[in-house]
């Protein structure tokens, strides 16, 4: 439990840095608002509009803390390099993960798991 109290305050301390800056909230919004994360139109549209404008880091930092406080396992994923190779096997593992997952609980993906299939294949 100590180590995912040290994650969780790491979390928030990256939520906080992240959100305080226009340009990452930006960008962020940007893609929100493409609807990457398969939103529809409107709600992405509105997405965008909330993330590029209003600082959400603390709710965010709430909402993360919440995830991984809660969650059974916590697991980290390392390589010495990195490139396209390697977002793969972190693609498939979360795929396997996944899939595990779903023999013992509803089977849905998390939008955890969503966005590290989403960034690790981009």
């Amino acid at each position: 439990m100590e180590i995912k109290r040290k994650v969780d305050e790491l979390i928030v301390r990256g939520d906080a840095t992240q959100f305080s800056d226009s340009a990452y909230r930006e960008e962020l919004g940007y893609w929100i608002g493409q609807g990457v994360f398969g939103t529809p139109w409107l709600l992405a549209k509105i997405g965008q509009l909330a993330v590029t404008y209003m600082n959400i880091g603390r709710g965010q930092a709430k909402k993360d803390s919440e995830v991984l406080m809660s969650a059974p396992i916590l697991a980290a994923i390392s390589s010495e390099v990195n490139n396209r190779f390697w977002c793969r096997e972190n693609e498939d593992f979360v795929y396997a993960l996944e899939r595990w997952k779903g023999k013992y609980s509803d089977g849905g993906m998390s939008s955890l798991s969503r966005k590290l299939l989403r960034y690790g294949s981009g």
